[in-house]
């Protein structure tokens, strides 16, 4: 994204400070235009009819106070890399910001996947404690439940989480 700059000084500029509102709106205007077509200031003739509720007329008026200085393909906003971003600067950053972008891509696919998986447990069915080498929540020894059989040893596990067993 690129943004026109309106620089405080203008505020005591004697330039700025003559301009009739019509010339003010085309000037401001034209600058986020260039800035964002990256003209570096120039505007053709052309593109004041690109330019939203501006009075292309007052072109004239720009040059007269010296904002704008005219050329051959058309004006040039004065001393516009004083002031806003040029076309070079900007080229500058896009570069980086990708450059930037790929790094932190590469980053993201060179870390490993951290997997954060949280038990869900209730409050009413946590269990609290600590548990007991050799006993099962009743408090019998493994070796009292010892299972005789493939029966004894469903009934075994049924015991173990408290789940009633018939005869």
């Amino acid at each position: 994204m690129t943004d026109a700059r309106l620089p405080e000084r203008w505020l005591n500029d004697r330039r700025v400070l003559l301009a009739s509102a019509d010339a003010w709106r085309l000037y401001t205007f034209a600058l986020m235009y260039t800035a964002a077509n990256r003209s570096d200031g120039l505007i053709l003739p052309d593109d004041l009819t690109l330019i939203p509720t501006v009075n292309p007329d007052c072109a004239a008026e720009l040059v007269k106070l010296g904002l704008w200085e005219r050329c051959e393909d058309g004006w040039q906003v004065a001393g516009f890399a004083k002031t806003q971003a040029t076309r070079e600067e900007l080229e500058r950053l896009d570069k980086a910001r990708d450059k930037d972008r790929l790094r932190k891509q590469r980053a993201r696919a060179a870390a490993p996947v951290r997997v954060d998986v949280q038990a869900d447990v209730h409050r009413d069915t946590a269990r609290t404690g600590q548990a007991r080498t050799g006993q099962d929540r009743t408090g019998r020894s493994t070796e009292e439940l010892a299972p005789t059989g493939e029966a004894d040893a469903q009934q075994v596990r049924l015991r173990a989480i408290g789940t009633a067993v018939g005869p």
